[in-house]
């Protein structure tokens, strides 16, 4: 089979006679001269920063020359970089491409410039990146009233697309599942039991998973829970009344009997462990029976 190029001579010759004839000479290129590709197209997934070598193999290339090209700018013509790139290299007709950026994504070209039509073997890198995950907002820090709705929210980004999953530090999530996925939760009627830090994780299989952290932190008025006890000591009764407290922001305690604001003496001791408050009646008599109570109060309510 002959290709479509065909090369024709004209030659004017002079006869004896004197007339001018012409004479036709035709020379057709044969298939087997034209260049071929012994290489085949390729889809290269490599990790960003790190190499990559586009493979072209061209049989019968002659005088003809090999370019590569990437979004129809010239890298390479013949042995020769073009392209002002120090990360890129020849290996005989393959191209290297070192350190590969996210930018780099794209197609590669291997074209033949020849007779008749060029031919091109067409290469693709996609980068792979590992994943990033920010919540929202930036400074990881949600706070908001006891009773709204709240809703916690991470963005993950990466090559391929990554996955995130939540959790909850020391406890369970709202939903009472130990985790769950998707790129936000939703809750409902927020108390202060959800009140604590929520992980959202980023993976997609490259690299190391990426992690963020949403301090959620509910406000609201004091609760109350009182106690009481009596201990016997060597010196006489003991009496101890106690407060479970709960309130954010910290709620201001005040203790009373009856209505009477109370104050720390020798016998009346006023302690702290926690979230629990403590009112301490040393040697206790008749005089000191009567009803005490704790007050709790911050800027949103009072509980006693």
């Amino acid at each position: 089979m002959r290709e479509s190029v065909r090369i024709t001579t004209l030659l004017n010759l002079l006869s004896l006679g004197g007339i001018v004839e012409t004479a036709h000479f035709e020379y057709y290129r044969t298939d087997q001269s034209r260049p071929f590709f012994t290489s085949s197209p390729r889809v290269y997934k490599q990790q960003i920063g790190s190499s990559v070598t586009f493979t072209c193999r061209v049989e019968n290339l002659g005088s003809s020359v090999l370019i590569w090209k990437k979004d129809a700018r010239m890298i390479s013509a013949g042995d020769r970089i073009v392209r002002k790139d120090d990360r890129m290299k020849l290996h005989g007709q393959s191209l290297e491409l070192r350190d590969i950026t996210e930018e780099d994504t794209g197609e590669y070209i291997c074209d033949v410039e020849t007779y008749g039509e060029p031919i091109s073997q067409l290469h693709t890198l996609e980068v792979l990146v590992p994943p990033r995950v920010t919540s929202k907002p930036s400074d990881g820090r949600i706070v908001i009233r006891k009773g709204s709705t709240v809703t916690l929210e991470c963005s993950g980004d990466g090559n391929p697309s990554p996955n995130i999953t939540w959790t909850r530090q020391n406890n369970m999530l709202p939903s009472g599942d130990k985790s769950m996925t998707g790129s936000s939760i939703v809750i409902s009627e927020v108390s202060r039991r959800h009140t604590g830090i929520y992980v959202c994780t980023a993976e997609n299989g490259v690299g190391k998973p990426s992690s963020a952290q949403i301090d959620l932190q509910v406000l609201y008025p004091p609760e109350v829970e009182i106690d009481q006890s009596w201990i016997k000591t060597k010196d006489g009764i003991e009496a101890e009344v106690s407060c479970i407290v709960h309130g954010e922001p910290s709620p201001e305690i005040k203790w009373f009997k009856e209505t009477m604001l109370l104050e720390p003496t020798n016998n009346r001791h006023m302690e702290v462990y926690g979230n629990r408050r403590v009112l301490v009646l040393r040697n206790f008599d008749i005089q000191d029976f009567g009803n005490y109570s704790c007050q709790a109060a911050n800027s949103l309510g009072k509980e006693s």
